[in-house]
């Protein structure tokens, strides 16, 4: 068996046709155990951004939140989802691609991502990498659900009409809070702190606790603070070095 090579172009497909099962959508079964995650680092946070909406069902749960809310995903049915769900909604700024907020010089004084990470290969985490280095103020935080250390071959299928396997969620790396750290850091985006729990909700988590057994922390939160390299200027330059 050959594993799939998830091609943009089949992400694009995958997650485009998944808009239209949002019971198969993480944020619109757990998003409300996430957000009481994420709370107590959005406050004082006036602009955030939603990397990797997907059909936009997390964008509510930050709008009770924060003034302003934008949305970006590489699927552009999931773009279009989440425009058509949070439409005339009072904080919300619109959802779009993530190469026009660049262009844009948008800035975000937070970007969450929930359960995104852990669908990228090595170009696609690339390119989200240095788009979010771009799109996070100096003092911006990036927030992070993904996986807990997950077994990939947990939800391994076949597909018995392209001769290959894949993971049902199209998932493509297992992250730790040190693997994420490691990724994170030459982007100058710097760990504040990292904890692995249990949403507790959610028909996958369940089905994924009744696979791994007596592993209870399924789930990972990543909060990383983006650094702001300050320069330094020393007092009496020439002066203490010669004495």
């Amino acid at each position: 068996m050959q594993p799939l090579d998830w091609t943009p172009e089949r992400v694009d497909e995958f997650w485009s046709e998944q808009t239209e099962h949002p019971e198969n959508q993480f944020s619109y079964h757990s998003g409300a155990a996430v957000i009481r995650h994420f709370a107590p680092f959005l406050k004082g946070r006036q602009r955030v951004l939603d990397y990797g909406c997907g059909s936009g069902h997390f964008v509510p749960h930050l709008m009770k939140r924060v003034t302003s809310v934008t949305a970006t995903d590489i699927a552009s049915g999931a773009i279009a989802a989440t425009n058509a769900r949070n439409a005339g909604a009072k904080h919300f700024e619109g959802a779009f691609p993530v190469a026009e907020l660049v262009d844009r010089g948008e800035k975000f004084d937070a970007i969450v991502s929930v359960e995104v990470v852990e669908h990228l290969a090595d170009t696609a985490l690339n390119d989200y990498l240095a788009s979010a280095d771009k799109l996070l103020s100096r003092d911006g935080i990036l927030l992070i659900s993904t996986p807990n250390n997950e077994n990939l071959s947990i939800w391994n299928v076949y597909c018995p009409h392209c001769k290959h396997n894949f993971h049902r969620w199209q998932h493509v790396r297992s992250w730790t809070a040190d693997s994420l750290a490691v990724a994170l850091a030459p982007h100058g985006l710097i760990r504040l702190t990292s904890y692995g729990t249990n949403y507790g909700v959610g028909w996958k988590g369940k089905v994924v606790l009744s696979l791994i057994g007596k592993y209870e922390r399924p789930n990972l939160i990543f909060i990383a603070k983006n650094e702001v390299i300050k320069s330094h200027v020393r007092e009496n330059v020439g002066g203490t070095e010669n004495g």
